[in-house]
């Protein structure tokens, strides 16, 4: 899962040298960005995650740890 989301988020940051800890802002993002993302996640791996969500929790890291939950309710 946290390849998918590495990937989901470098295509939509248009930064394909993102690492697992940087902070999707620091790179350059916005809320567009943040949709696209938000949108991906809900099309590629069936997750949903509220923008405020997203917001806070803006590195790959950080946002595979926060849909982790949901993503596992799902595969049980």
């Amino acid at each position: 899962m946290l390849n998918a989301i590495h990937e989901i988020c470098a295509k939509a940051l248009d930064y394909p040298q993102l690492k697992l800890d940087d902070d999707f802002f620091d790179v350059g993002g916005h809320s567009l960005m943040m949709a696209e993302i938000q949108r991906q996640l809900h099309e590629e791996l069936k997750v949903q995650i509220d923008m405020e969500s997203l917001f806070r929790n803006s590195s790959v890291i950080q946002l595979s740890k926060a849909i982790q939950p949901s993503f596992s309710q799902q595969a049980g």
